[in-house]
């Protein structure tokens, strides 16, 4: 299921979204299995179980430990390029850092995001842009103040980002 790094048809975008839909990695966490291996090299490594539970710093009251098995276990239930043939035809772009499609706006951050995904024109970025992110679980109020949030940013030729989660941001796209 898993398909080897060594496989030159699997781009790192397919790695670099697998990682990240392990459990407990976030930007920083991500950041540093990309850094520490390189995207398809940290892939390898969970699947082998080769992370040192001592180079990661516990998050509240996790236990490191059992955390590395979990990815180890969840990585092999997860097909890289079948999580990136998914984003294709859902029709998100994706890019990593080092792609060429990596848009400019995040490439010059000063903490910019390992990978982006992204659902439209990134022309948009070019002007003014907000973001705009919130709970999953938002009450029907801050539902409806994102959503009209969203329409007056967008009537004002003002771009919205997010994580593209539901709820909040959800919203704030739809409106």
């Amino acid at each position: 299921m898993n398909r080897p790094a060594s496989d030159a048809a699997v781009p790192d975008e397919a790695f670099l979204l697998a990682l990240a839909r392990l459990p407990r990695v976030g930007p920083a966490r991500l950041r540093w299995l990309v850094d520490s291996h390189g995207a398809a090299g940290a892939w390898q490594a969970v699947l082998a179980g080769r992370i040192d539970p001592a180079d990661l710093r516990p998050v509240g009251r996790e236990v490191v430990t059992e955390t590395v098995v979990e990815w180890r276990r969840v990585a092999a239930t997860v097909d890289p390029s079948a999580c990136w043939q998914a984003h294709l035809d859902a029709g998100l772009g994706v890019a990593g850092r080092s792609s060429p499609a990596f848009p400019a706006p995040f490439a010059g951050d000063d903490d910019p995001p390992c990978v982006v995904c992204w659902q439209g024109d990134l022309d948009h970025l070019a002007g003014a842009r907000a973001a705009v992110v919130g709970t999953r679980r938002a009450t029907r109020y801050g539902l409806d103040v994102a959503h009209e949030l969203g329409r007056g940013l967008a009537d004002a030729g003002v771009a919205v980002v997010s994580g593209l989660a539901l709820g909040i941001d959800g919203a704030a796209h739809a409106g």
